[in-house]
């Protein structure tokens, strides 16, 4: 593997190789964008690889075996009771406000 240095940025030649590489059709003001984009990109690279990574307090973590299966199942009331705990039922089902915005549908 080619490792350029890329702190002193990156020449006209270079920027070609890597263009070609990626299979990208770069006009002028493009090549030159990259060439100063490309070493900030880089250096940021760079710093994340020399970074220790720690695993901390997975507090948000879902326990995978704490889950049920998805399976459709008998609550034990029948339709007409969740009718009459419904605040609005139509077409048998009951009926809520919505999430995001407002909607005529129902």
């Amino acid at each position: 593997m080619v490792y350029l240095n890329l702190m002193s940025g990156l020449s006209a030649s270079e920027i070609d190789h890597l263009a070609k590489l990626a299979r990208l059709a770069l006009n002028d003001a493009e090549k030159e964008k990259f060439s100063r984009e490309l070493p900030k990109i880089a250096e940021f690279v760079e710093a994340l690889q020399k970074s220790e990574i720690t695993t901390g307090s997975q507090k948000n973590a879902v326990n995978l075996e704490m889950l049920r299966d998805d399976v459709p199942g008998n609550n034990g009331l029948t339709l007409d009771q969740l009718q009459q705990l419904s605040p609005q039922w139509e077409k048998n089902q009951n009926v809520v406000p919505p999430v995001f915005g407002v909607s005529d549908d129902v």
